[in-house]
């Protein structure tokens, strides 16, 4: 697909995007409610992104002004002012449907499942059709002025099998880790060739130690054999919830409130308050040296 094309593709989806945004709300105002629990987070200020957090209390929402935060919530897509263009704005919590009580829970279902299509469409239009991040930033930004990315990609989660016994919302404060993941020699070599040459740019950006640094580094990664490579950046903490499922408990993200269509009750806790506490080592962690840090990324050889 030529760049014209996807561009105007972008825009003809993120256009049906936000009329069955606007059909999602429409029919959930009409929902009796059930259950509703919906957390508003404090906002990050524009240069307060790098700031340590000392604490963070949440504002609950209940019954219908929960629903009402929630359509909110799946409506927020662009930048807001005397907020933090940097900072994703969070609305941890869950809604409880019962299916006896809505007109037609399959309309609801599809709908749901069609907003997220279209956010994975418009994810791939971007990532498939331009190379850069330079490029794009400028495709994504022409066809959806003042969008923010990371709001505009995440997904609203739905559970509709009646199997949801309890949901319970957390705080999640880890380590993001990636490897490299070739599927053969050849793509081994071609990732650590663009990793090495990363490093040795952001050398030639610097004086003359940070050179003869990152250089120091390039050579300390050509001695580690690629699939002992680990790549270590810290998180933000953010919210989470521990969703049960038939007796199996699962985490996942709580960006967007969660939607739960069943009958049956299930049990549930709000968001508490965060304060930061030591973390504890994890009993069965490997053991893993450093070798240096770039962009961020504390690089990291792990040990048999």
């Amino acid at each position: 697909m030529d760049n014209s094309m996807a561009l105007a593709q972008i825009r003809a989806t993120f256009d049906l995007l936000s009329r069955d945004l606007g059909k999602l709300e429409q029919r959930l105002m009409r929902v009796p409610v059930h259950l509703a629990r919906v957390a508003s987070l404090p906002p990050i200020k524009p240069g307060d992104e790098h700031l340590p957090v000392e604490t963070i209390v949440p504002r609950h929402h209940t019954g219908r002004e929960a629903m009402v935060t929630a359509c909110s919530a799946f409506r927020d897509l662009h930048i807001k002012d005397g907020c933090s263009k940097k900072s994703a704005r969070r609305y941890p919590g869950y809604c409880q449907i019962r299916p006896s009580q809505v007109d037609d829970p399959g309309q609801l279902l599809a709908l749901v499942d069609c907003i997220n299509q279209a956010k994975r469409e418009i994810k791939h239009l971007v990532t498939d059709n331009f190379e850069s991040r330079t490029a794009r930033f400028d495709a994504l930004h022409s066809q959806c002025p003042g969008v923010m990315t990371v709001h505009l990609y995440r997904e609203i989660s739905l559970f509709a099998e009646g199997d949801v016994d309890s949901i319970r919302c957390t705080w999640l404060n880890k380590d993001a880790l990636n490897t490299l993941k070739p599927k053969n020699a050849i793509q081994w070599q071609r990732s650590l060739a663009s990793l090495l040459d990363a490093v040795l740019a952001e050398g030639r950006m610097g004086d003359a130690d940070k050179t003869v640094a990152m250089h120091a580094l390039a050579s300390r990664i050509e001695s580690v054999p690629p699939a002992s490579l680990r790549f270590r950046r810290q998180v933000k903490v953010q919210p989470a919830a521990n969703v049960k499922r038939s007796g199996a408990t699962k985490p996942i993200t709580a960006a967007l409130p969660i939607l739960i269509v069943q009958e049956a009750r299930i049990e549930h806790k709000p968001l508490p308050s965060y304060a930061p506490k030591e973390r504890v080592e994890r009993s069965d962690k490997t053991n893993n040296t450093r070798i240096g840090s770039l962009h961020g990324w504390t690089i990291e050889q792990r040990l048999a």
